[in-house]
């Protein structure tokens, strides 16, 4: 057995305040670790000021060395060690009319020394001003790929010059098929590879890089498999093995064959599965008849697996082999973090130094940097050290018979007071509704709602995720009512015992929770004393018109698939139809600039609620989207929420 020896080297002073609202509206301070392929370098995510950059530390005296950054309204994205040396990092701009940074599709890269900094795909590269032929030879091939966005596939882990790239031209309706280009991190030059065989296809790679597999979904919405043939520059719909509808590809060892996948094939749950691509033989690796599996943990080539996790309750972890190398080493970090999640973020090619991240329902993430080779793992960054986990309240996991007897699990968080019976409560609904769920993990509304007093109740209502076929294929069309009776049904369950009092309970979520929470409301409004309802849905038919889903190629087929095409069922499960039976408090907020669930219907509910002279509050963020960005715009948000919860549900 491994014993992993913790040193706690700061190369960042950590402090924690008292509790209060702040330090849970804020955004997380570090992000992301990356280790260099050298192992001598870590490279940390870092948002201060309003704006995220790189810090470059030294792994042998764990001090910062580098700032990477841009200046004006340019901020570092999504970043890659591309060689030991150089990072490829997504660029965000800060648009006039939005809060959140958008991504334009732009690749930069640059040496970890902040020297020979160069855009490498973009816009921009066109209208820059060539010096040379072969400047200008670049220019003209990048014409081809004029408002594009850049995705990397592969960092080519034998070719320290070059990355593997998709640009899929920009369409609001996502529906045009992207390119794959080889592309020059230093100087830009791009080489043409093939072009997807379906639009938004999951593309996997052998070990080298090489194109191998192509997972898509066709008008249909069915889910289809593509095999690359090099010889012809071809993708051929896959018929040399069998999938289900939850395939997805994740490591290939080309020695065998052997393509690591998960799958749901002729079962309830999603599994890990071993199939050789030639025979299409199927070898099962592990199934858990009432989980799906919650997340794999693979090296950063994703040549071989470090573990995975099944989450019925709580995080459980499991390894096929752990005589194996990459899964003894896991399997250690995991018995020295017991209670926790633990996740792989990056590691070295030799395995000597692997960096892994702890959080918990209690913790928003604690990044380590271990030495395999000393067995001592070093502190690297807390994710918000404004969070002192030793006084954060511990999320609990609870599970109830639905009314036609169906298991819905759930959790419940409790407030730090000394009577834990017939507590004000607040029924958190999660989005989706279908393949999302609520987990085990911290959650900032959560923690900021239970520190006010209330017993906060997230429930995993049919529809949701990572609980099998039947539970989440089940719900499909129900949205308005069986999703709702699942979540009213479990409102009973802690009421009759005596968790939660009857009397004193609120119902909040946003998205779909601000959907349920409103119709929740109309279906029992004796069930609720207020509704906190934020970027939702209130007229189902109208998504079939507006919304970015239905642009997609597979968007119709998935919106008739999960709502259904029955006019009267849609206008029946629509609050926008049914205000006359809202008698509810209503607290509605909104993004302007919401694409996803368009403000047009948020706007129309609302008159319709004047109109009817219905009890509601009114919160409008003109340059937010689908969620609140904006630190003062979040503190501004949830303090309406504190008030409207004060004078209708309140704790005293």
């Amino acid at each position: 057995m491994i014993r992993v020896l913790l040193a706690i080297t700061l190369f960042v002073l950590s402090s924690y305040s008292v509790a209060s609202i702040d330090k849970f509206v804020k955004h997380h301070k570090y992000r992301n670790v990356k280790i260099s392929p050298s192992g001598d370098y870590l490279a940390i995510s870092r948002f201060q000021n309003n704006e995220s950059d790189l810090v470059i530390v030294d792994t042998k005296t764990m001090k910062a060395v580098e700032q990477l950054y841009f200046k004006g309204r340019e901020e570092v994205g999504t970043f890659y060690w591309a060689n030991n040396n150089r990072l490829v990092m997504k660029i965000f701009a800060k648009h006039p009319a939005k809060e959140s940074p958008v991504y334009y599709g732009e690749l930069f890269a640059i040496d970890m020394n902040n020297r020979n900094g160069k855009l490498i795909f973009g816009n921009r590269i066109t209208a820059s001003k060539a010096t040379n032929a072969k400047e200008r030879k670049i220019r003209e091939t990048h014409k081809a790929m004029a408002s594009s966005w850049a995705e990397v596939v592969n960092l080519l882990p034998n070719d320290d010059q070059h990355i593997l790239i998709t640009a899929e031209p920009y369409n609001e309706s996502r529906t045009k098929q992207a390119r794959l280009y080889k592309l020059n991190i230093y100087t830009a030059a791009i080489t043409p590879v093939t072009k997807e065989p379906l639009p938004n296809s999951w593309i996997t790679t052998d070990a080298n890089g090489e194109l191998l597999l192509a997972v898509g979904r066709n008008k249909h919405n069915k889910r289809t498999v593509f095999t690359y043939e090099k010889d012809s520059n071809r993708w051929l719909e896959s018929t040399s093995f069998d999938y289900g509808n939850a395939f997805l590809p994740l490591s290939y060892d080309a020695k065998t064959n052997a393509l690591l996948a998960l799958d749901n094939l002729n079962q309830e749950t999603e599994s890990l599965v071993n199939i050789d691509i030639k025979t299409g033989q199927r070898t099962l690796m592990f199934n858990d008849p009432n989980n799906d599996i919650h997340r794999v943990e693979l090296t950063d080539d994703r040549t071989h697996l470090f573990g995975f996790s099944v989450m019925a309750e709580y995080p459980t972890y499991y390894f096929p082999d752990s005589t194996k190398q990459q899964q003894s080493i896991f399997k250690a970090l995991t018995e020295n973090f017991p209670g926790q999640h633990v996740t792989i973020t990056s590691n070295t090619p030799d395995f000597k130094k692997i960096v892994f991240k702890v959080s918990s329902d209690r913790n928003p993430g604690t990044w380590y940097l271990f030495d395999t080779q000393t067995n001592k793992a070093s502190f690297v960054a807390s994710a918000n050290n404004q969070i002192d986990p030793a006084i954060m309240l511990s999320t609990l996991s609870f599970d109830f018979k639905s009314r036609d007897n169906h298991k819905i699990p759930g959790y419940i968080t409790l407030p730090n007071v000394s009577s834990k019976q017939n507590l004000p409560s607040v029924i958190l609904v999660h989005g989706g509704p279908y393949g999302v769920r609520d987990t085990w993990d911290y959650n900032h509304q959560v923690q900021l709602l239970a520190s006010q007093g209330y017993a906060v109740v997230q429930i995993n209502y049919r529809g949701s995720g990572g609980f099998g076929r039947t539970h989440k294929t089940s719900a499909y069309q129900r949205w308005g009512d069986m999703i709702q009776y699942d979540i009213i049904d479990g409102v009973d369950y802690l009421k009759k015992h005596n968790l939660i009092d009857g009397d004193r309970v609120c119902i909040m979520g946003a998205s779909f929770g601000g959907y349920a929470a409103v119709q929740a409301s109309i279906l029992a409004p004796e069930k609720f004393q207020c509704a906190i309802a934020a970027s939702g849905v209130y007229n189902l038919h109208a998504l079939f018109e507006d919304g970015n889903i239905q642009g997609y190629i597979w968007g119709q087929s998935f919106l008739k698939q999960t709502l259904g095409v029955s006019k009267e069922k849609l206008k029946q499960f629509s609050p926008f139809h049914n205000i006359e039976k809202l008698n509810t408090p209503l607290l509605i907020s909104h993004g302007e600039i919401d694409e996803q669930a368009p403000y047009a219907q948020a706007k129309a509910f609302r008159n319709k609620l004047k109109q009817k002279n219905k009890k509601h509050y009114w919160l409008l963020f003109d340059n937010e989207g689908h969620g609140i960005y904006n630190e003062k715009n979040r503190k501004k948000y949830y303090l309406e929420v504190l008030d409207f919860l004060e004078k209708y549900n309140p704790v005293g």
